[in-house]
């Protein structure tokens, strides 16, 4: 499942070019096109998403909703996603065995970091703090829904307490400016916030379309997006939401790239900017075409 991203696509193109020009002697060229590869941006911020059932990632258009796929089989039965300060993905699995899986956000690898100890996990959302906390949903079941924090570095996970109100299927979770999670709950079809230290869950509002069994709450560059999965009855949709208010308003359709539960898990990547790399590549082109020229010119 190894693959080359965005990232090292521009590096190898850039290195290439370089031996090229080098190799053939024509220092102009060799200097312009160090100039561009180290002053192009390449990357942007852009969106990925998990299909819970495929273990598929896919970038998605923040734009359109439209999925590319990036890796296939990453982590069949993962539940979420979230990327941590150490700019490792990471997400977890559902069922009786609960685990913590580490996803590298350039190859897209899996990599087991450990069991939960917990006796159940069902659908649920990973959210983590300014100080690095690792808050997560749902242990045990929708009847006593528990939140529950995980240490990334051993899997290993501890129970806050049981969320209020219930029934609840937190199906996403992120954290809020204010210190407060907040999530979208299947069961009440609406955006709540989570008390972090006491779990007590409070209504914010209503959500515009109707969530599916999974899904998945994230924040790129300061918009929030969720996704509502398909089964049983949800839209399989990509939308926005206002964390405060809970405004939210369609992205658009998933459509028929994922079946089953659907996209399960949000998390914020880099991304080649597709410019970037025909940018360098026709700029180089035209220079090697007018020296090229000037030779011949020249002859």
């Amino acid at each position: 499942m190894e693959m080359m991203t965005g990232k090292n696509q521009i590096a190898a193109l850039c290195s290439t070019i370089f031996a090229s020009m080098r190799r053939m002697r024509i220092p102009a060229v060799v200097a312009v096109t160090a100039l561009l590869c180290g002053s192009v941006p390449a990357m942007a911020t852009g969106l990925i998403g998990l299909d819970i059932d495929t273990g598929n990632i896919y970038s998605v258009n923040k734009t359109t909703a439209a999925l590319t796929l990036l890796a296939s089989n990453v982590l069949p039965n993962g539940s979420c996603l979230a990327l941590a300060p150490n700019d490792q993905l990471y997400s977890i699995t559902t069922g009786t065995a609960p685990e913590l899986y580490r996803i590298n956000p350039n190859t897209f690898a899996a990599a087991l970091v450990g069991p939960l100890g917990l006796s159940f996990v069902f659908e649920g959302g990973l959210a983590l703090s300014p100080s690095g906390i690792a808050y997560a949903t749902n242990a045990d079941s929708a009847a006593v829904p528990e939140l529950f924090t995980v240490n990334l570095n051993t899997g290993a996970a501890s129970v806050v307490g049981t969320m209020t109100g219930a029934p609840h299927d937190i199906n996403g979770l992120l954290w809020r400016s204010d210190g407060t999670l907040v999530g979208i709950d299947e069961d009440t079809n609406s955006l709540v916030t989570i008390d972090p230290t006491t779990a007590a869950v409070t209504t914010v509002a209503a959500l515009g379309t109707k969530l599916g069994d999974v899904g998945d709450l994230t924040s790129v560059d300061g918009t929030a997006y969720f996704s509502t999965g398909v089964g049983p009855s949800g839209s399989d949709e990509l939308w926005t939401v206002n964390l405060f208010t809970g405004a939210d308003s369609l992205v658009g359709s998933f459509g028929t790239t994922v079946s089953g539960d659907g996209i399960s898990g949000l998390a914020p990547a880099s991304l080649p900017e597709p410019a970037s790399i025909g940018f360098i590549g026709t700029i180089a082109a035209a220079l090697l075409g007018r020296r090229r020229r000037s030779a011949l010119f020249m002859s």
